[in-house]
């Protein structure tokens, strides 16, 4: 029998790359990592420092990880050249794919979490809330493993 998969929400948002990235762009190509994350938290910049420090690690594993922060495109382009982050951050400015995700609170905040999911964009792996516990190495070697077990 064969297990049926929810398929990720449509999106299409600027990123901290210049470039528009949208479903589209990786559907049928790769597996995806989406992380969203806050950018004005100290605990999510770390998560940043970690994961574009081992981003070359999600293209050794032929997938793509991106982060969605509810932030400007400017934001996300002035945040990723200050700190050197090499992963691509999706501005979700207004927060309608934090909404259609499930990563927004009832006050509007962005709540961590990520999903991972197969190169048709179906859903593989939902991590809500997003493992950290004080280690960032803990949500790349859990994202990495859910790419991994896809296949």
């Amino acid at each position: 029998m064969t297990e049926s998969r929810e398929q990720i929400a449509d999106f299409s948002l600027p990123a901290s790359t210049g470039q528009t990235l949208g479903l589209d762009s990786f559907k049928g190509k790769v597996p995806l990592a989406i992380v969203f994350a806050d950018l004005s938290s100290d605990e999510d910049r770390e998560l940043l420092d970690e994961l574009s420090s081992h981003h070359k690690d999600f293209g050794n594993e032929r997938s793509q990880i991106l982060v969605v922060a509810r932030a400007t495109a400017k934001e996300t382009r002035q945040a990723s050249e200050e700190e050197e982050w090499s992963v691509p951050i999706l501005a979700d400015a207004s927060g309608a794919m934090a909404r259609e995700f499930g990563a927004e609170d009832e006050d509007g905040s962005t709540r961590r979490l990520a999903v991972v999911a197969d190169k048709e964009g179906r859903v593989a792996r939902r991590f809500d809330p997003l493992p950290i516990e004080g280690d960032p190495t803990g949500v790349t070697e859990a994202l990495l493993y859910a790419i991994r077990a896809i296949g």
